[in-house]
């Protein structure tokens, strides 16, 4: 499983646009805690993860609502809200300082 917090710097908000993403498998969740959206997407499974590859499913529209996928697909609820939850303390502790 891998991680990635970043902020777009688009600013919908006084902290920017901070984003965390999970990727597990070929499968892709992400948070978008400024607009409170939060999807997932099937990328292909040895696709690093990266910005580039979030935004490009995120811009685009191209992804489905996580809430009611989060559990189905190898992570329990809690378990993806405690790793983005540790994530975005983390890039909001970064863009605060």
């Amino acid at each position: 499983m891998d991680s990635i917090s970043f902020n777009t710097g688009r600013m919908y908000t006084a902290f920017g646009q901070p984003i965390v993403a999970v990727k597990l498998c070929d499968t892709l969740y992400f948070v978008d805690h400024a607009r409170h959206i939060s999807g997932w997407v099937k990328v292909g499974d040895t696709d690093p993860l990266t910005k580039r590859l979030v935004l490009l499913n995120y811009d685009a529209n191209a992804y489905e609502d996580a809430p009611e996928y989060i559990g189905s697909d190898m992570l329990e609820v809690d378990d993806f809200a405690g790793i983005l939850e540790a994530s975005s303390d983390i890039a909001l502790t970064k863009l605060q300082s």
